[in-house]
């Protein structure tokens, strides 16, 4: 699309997102919005401020975690789980 597009058409595009968002971005922020309304009128006025911000993901590189924080989050105890493990003989691993 961008070999045929023309610079200045690629100009008004990108000075019309800038005037109308429009993208995967965007929409996220439009059900954020939504669900922001919704889970503010379900809280009540004593419950939390609910905003687009709470609903929308974060996208980007996450944190590596090893087998152990992993296991730790699930509230599972590897060491007690690789003190099972046996190989096909029934011989502990």
């Amino acid at each position: 699309m961008l070999k045929k597009m023309s610079s200045k058409e690629l100009t008004e595009w990108a000075a019309y997102q800038k005037y109308e968002p429009f993208g995967e971005g965007r929409a996220d922020y439009r059900i954020g919005s939504l669900m922001a309304l919704i889970a503010n009128a379900i809280s009540g006025k004593k419950g939390k401020n609910y905003k687009p911000e709470d609903f929308i993901p974060e996208y980007g590189p996450k944190e590596t975690q090893t087998a152990e924080e992993q296991m730790a989050a699930m509230g599972i105890d590897l060491n007690k789980v690789r003190s099972q493990l046996v190989d096909k003989h029934g011989d502990p691993l």
